[in-house]
């Protein structure tokens, strides 16, 4: 939450009024120019280790971190991506689904090189993650092996999300 300081609060810091400030102690959020910025309390390094964000610690529970994509959930070895290639073939526009029926629930992703460069790739996989993430209770027990076929013109996010709705219903069904 952001608040505008008052006259009171803003007499140690008289270089810097008008400029918006978070509740924490001595964390400027923006200023007149969009380069100028700094935290103390909320980005602070450790005694002997890497720096400790709040936006990097996730809630834990016993252990596990929630809301990430799982390592259960990853295709990892090259039997399971070998498994999931002989599956079933489920495809849409721009997306192509294969599944082999297993029992646990498994995502992996193959995007080709000639889709674009690697942080267009990265970006993909990191929606797909995010879909399978939230979505894996649409998911049917088995190995899923997501690919891209070509890349929308538009929106991407909101489309590859609606085709793999599309498509995991059919597989469902």
């Amino acid at each position: 939450m952001v608040f505008v300081l008052m006259k009171e609060e803003r007499k140690g810091n008289e270089g810097i009024q008008g400029k918006q400030y978070s509740q924490e102690k001595d964390s400027w959020i923006q200023g007149s120019n969009e380069n100028e910025g700094w935290q103390t309390s909320s980005c602070s390094k450790e005694k002997k280790g890497a720096p400790s964000c709040e936006r990097n610690n996730t809630i834990q529970r016993k252990g596990q971190k929630l809301n990430t994509f799982l390592k259960q959930l990853k295709l990892k070895k090259q039997k399971e991506f070998e498994l999931a290639k002989q599956g079933q073939e489920f495809q849409g526009e721009f997306l192509s689904v294969k599944w082999y029926r297993s029992s646990q629930i498994k995502f992996g992703f193959a995007i080709n090189k000639r889709l674009g460069k690697a942080t267009l790739r990265n970006k993909i996989k990191r929606i797909l993650r995010e879909w399978c993430r939230l979505n894996k209770n649409k998911a049917i027990s088995g190995l899923y092996l997501i690919c891209l076929k070509k890349l929308p013109q538009a929106k991407l996010t909101q489309t590859l999300w609606s085709e793999l709705d599309e498509l995991f219903k059919r597989i469902a069904s």
